[in-house]
Parts: C-alpha cells; structure tokens; sequence
C-alpha cells in the first residue's frame, strides 16, 4: 500500500507578530527549555518573567497593529468615503 503525503499548507503568521515578539518567544521557550532540564527556584523564576516579558511584547504588538489599522480606516473615510 502506498503511503499518502499529509500536504499542509504553511501556516501564516499574524500581521501583529513581529521581529520583537518573535524574539521575546524565543527566549521564553528557550528558559522554559532549560527549566525542564534543571528544575530549580531560579529557572521557574527565570520562566515566569520570560513569560511576563512574551506576553507584554504580544499585547503591545496587538495594539500597536490595531491603533494602525484604526488610523488607517479613518483616513480612508476623510479622504474617500466610497471606499469607506
């Protein structure tokens, strides 16, 4: 029987997510990485504010990219509204 190939496509990431959150990700997962291997007091430490650090970035990044969005739909409507 001949085996089939699970054809996916690439994932898309969200417009939001930029060079900054990629490298906040990075070094979480890299900290909860090596508190897997250590298990210690300072690396769940260490984790806990890499993930504090991650999801700042995530939310700034978020908003970032809607205050954008919202300039952008506004200019729209001042400027042409048929496209609005």
């Amino acid at each position: 029987m001949a085996k089939t190939r699970n054809s996916q496509k690439p994932r898309k990431s969200a417009a939001w997510f930029n060079k900054e959150c990629r490298i906040k990700r990075r070094e979480y997962l890299k900290a909860k990485t090596k508190h897997r291997l250590d298990r210690n007091e300072a690396s769940i430490e260490i984790v806990r504010l890499r993930s504090k650090e991650y999801k700042k970035e995530l939310f700034k990044a978020q908003r970032a990219h809607r205050n954008k969005l919202n300039k952008e739909l506004l200019s729209i409507k001042s400027q042409n509204s048929k496209l609005f």
